[in-house]
């Protein structure tokens, strides 16, 4: 069974039976865990074929500083949570345009505690952030919310990769940080 470098190089190139053996070697795992955050087989599934989609259209200039496994999951986890952002906002605009003054009823849903927890770990995650060192969040920022790949982070910065990949490391360290107590309370309700 050739290793999942390997692999990733002959994807590289354009082998189609590379890509194959890869979806089949993670498709399954990575839909289970996509259903941890979305809880809907279908959505959970379109979610993972997306990853592979970008996997593929990306083959050529994609840059894996991790395991290929951790990568895939990483892009999975961003998917799920831009597809939850995407889905809240969505779902707060259509309350707010079927509001009527007198019509809203107050009873606390069973997403109130949960929906609670998310306002605050998002603020914390923002805090997190907010409280790195200027160049550690400005490569962070770029390499999450924009998805640039460590190399196209350092020709933008004009630094080597090798500072991105550490910079990115000490970034990772604060938040895990700065985050683990409450990734341990948002972990006790899932």
């Amino acid at each position: 069974m050739d290793s999942d470098n390997i692999l990733l190089n002959r994807l590289a190139s354009g082998d189609k039976q590379s890509f194959e053996i890869l979806f089949n070697r993670y498709y399954v795992r990575l839909c289970v865990y996509a259903q941890k955050f979305l809880y809907q087989k279908d959505v959970s599934e379109q979610v993972v074929l997306d990853v592979f989609h970008k996997l593929w259209q990306k083959r050529k200039s994609l840059s894996v500083h991790t395991s290929l496994k951790s990568y895939l999951f990483t892009s999975v986890y961003h998917a799920c949570i831009d597809f939850l952002r995407k889905t809240k906002e969505n779902k707060q605009s259509t309350q707010l345009d079927a509001y009527e003054p007198g019509t809203y009823d107050f009873a606390v849903d069973e997403n109130c505690l949960s929906s609670l927890i998310e306002k605050e770990l998002a603020e914390e995650i923002e805090n997190a952030i907010a409280a790195l060192p200027p160049d550690c969040r400005k490569i962070f920022l770029l390499s999450r919310e924009k998805n640039s790949t460590y190399k196209e982070i350092a020709e933008e910065l004009e630094i080597s990769v090798k500072t991105v990949e550490t910079q990115m490391g000490r970034a990772l360290k604060k938040l895990r940080e700065k985050l683990s107590k409450h990734l341990s309370i948002l972990l006790f309700f899932i």
